[in-house]
């Protein structure tokens, strides 16, 4: 972690006890085969789980939206100047490839890597740096976090990115999972991932006067994909965390490339600070 002079709403008791509590909590649950956090969990966490709309950004909660999208026509745009869709869809030879989980994910992961600078790639890809485009570049405070067994990968956290212009503490990354994702329920390393990376960018120094720090996760298993996203809400005594329905990718090449567009949004999307009080 980096060692700048932490924010104030770092150091305050709330906040603080909510990283510390979180990361203590969950970091043995890292180095075995991934469960589900249970609702004992997360009520002993004091994390509030809500539905987020896949579309939009926006979370059915009393907290920020934190993400704009980046508009369908723009991205189609991108994607097809990128190569990553033609007129035919995704190149099937470039998609899932029945592997197993681990590995569908990563090629899943694969298609998004021409939407940015691929610097950005983990090191046993080669670079090929492109020019940028959106709010984002590589985190290079962040190293990374997976989990090996014996046999196999079991989850890896890659392509991580924050703020290019440094405006605000956002972040958004990839993890790839070998145990299959379950609609409405978080693995520990996922919920990990939004303390430890959030914990990161509010001690960093320039975030002085940030109270919260979102992380925002493609997470895919095999040929589905969600967008989770958090963070710690200090002042109000509980950490956010918002989950999408899951997406998943058929093997039609048209249907799987407008789905791909989909979590591509939110790849060329921008940080942002929205009230979405519910009425």
């Amino acid at each position: 972690m980096s060692s700048s002079t932490p924010t104030k709403d770092f150091e305050s008791a709330e906040a603080y006890g909510l990283f510390a509590k979180g990361l203590k909590y969950i970091r043995p649950m890292l180095q075995i085969t991934p469960r589900y956090l249970s609702q004992d969990d997360l009520t002993r966490l004091r994390v509030k789980c809500t539905e987020m709309d896949i579309n939009s950004g926006t979370p059915q909660d009393e907290g920020l939206k934190v993400l704009e999208l980046r508009s369908l026509s723009d991205t189609i745009a991108i994607a097809e100047e990128r190569g990553v869709i033609d007129q035919d869809g995704i190149d099937a030879s470039r998609g899932p490839s029945g592997c197993g989980n681990w590995h569908d994910a990563c090629s899943l992961r694969d298609l998004f890597l021409p939407l940015f600078d691929q610097t950005s790639h983990a090191p046993d890809l080669p670079d090929k740096i492109l020019p940028q485009i959106g709010p984002w570049k590589p985190f290079k405070e962040y190293r990374g976090d997976d989990y090996v067994d014996e046999s196999k990968v079991r989850w890896r956290v890659i392509n991580a990115l924050d703020s290019s212009d440094g405006s605000t503490p956002d972040t958004i990354c990839f993890i790839a999972n070998e145990e299959t994702l379950e609609h409405g329920k978080i693995f520990p390393h996922e919920f990990w991932c939004i303390l430890r990376i959030g914990a990161i960018k509010l001690k960093s120094k320039g975030n002085e006067n940030h109270q919260i720090a979102p992380v925002t996760i493609v997470s895919a298993s095999g040929r589905h994909a969600r967008i989770v996203q958090g963070y710690v809400d200090g002042p109000k005594g509980y950490i956010l965390v918002r989950m999408t329905g899951m997406i998943t990718f058929d093997g039609d090449q048209k249907q799987d490339s407008a789905k791909l567009m989909e979590i591509a949004r939110w790849f060329l999307g921008s940080p942002c600070r929205v009230s979405t009080k519910l009425d």
